[in-house]
């Protein structure tokens, strides 16, 4: 495999529509990303090598309703929705899934929230895990909130140092 390049691609599901991660739940939230970019709310990346996309991400800066322990470890003027670089979908296609892509991938996105953090205004990084992540994010050193949501997602944070 050559070495994998980032890009920001087309909304277009004839780019995407054979993306397999064997997430049902990612896989629906890739859907839902999609579309969002189509309307021109979200910006869609893709990793690719050898004309594949191997992985695919989304990023969007805002201010999120933030879980009681990522404020405490903020200054107490925080408000409660933070400033964050939010992942709504980051998944890597499942051939190229444990071969260190996607701890790459993540790594590229927090190393760069850090750098943009003074000039975007964010405090943290934030995304939802699944039950399959739960532990490569804590490996990472996101906090996770107590909340499941109904799919057994939860959000996940990292403050920004």
């Amino acid at each position: 495999m050559t070495e994998p390049s980032l890009s920001l691609i087309a909304p277009h599901e004839v780019q995407w529509g054979a993306f397999v991660c064997a997430d049902a739940l990612i896989e629906a939230r890739i859907s839902q990303e999609v579309q969002a970019a189509t309307r021109g709310l979200r910006a869609l990346y893709e990793l690719s090598a050898d004309g594949f996309v191997i992985a695919l991400f989304t990023v969007q800066v805002g201010a999120l309703q933030a879980d009681h322990t990522v404020l405490a470890g903020l200054s107490p003027q925080e408000p409660l929705a933070v400033p964050t670089l939010h992942i709504p979908v980051i998944a890597v296609h499942q051939n190229h899934q444990r071969a260190g892509l996607g701890r790459r991938l993540m790594e590229f996105l927090i190393n760069l929230a850090r750098e943009q953090a003074p000039n975007l205004g964010i405090k943290t990084l934030s995304l939802e895990s699944t039950p399959n992540s739960d532990g490569f994010y804590t490996s990472l050193g996101f906090d996770r909130s107590e909340q499941t949501w109904p799919d057994g997602s939860r959000a996940r944070w990292m403050i920004l140092r």
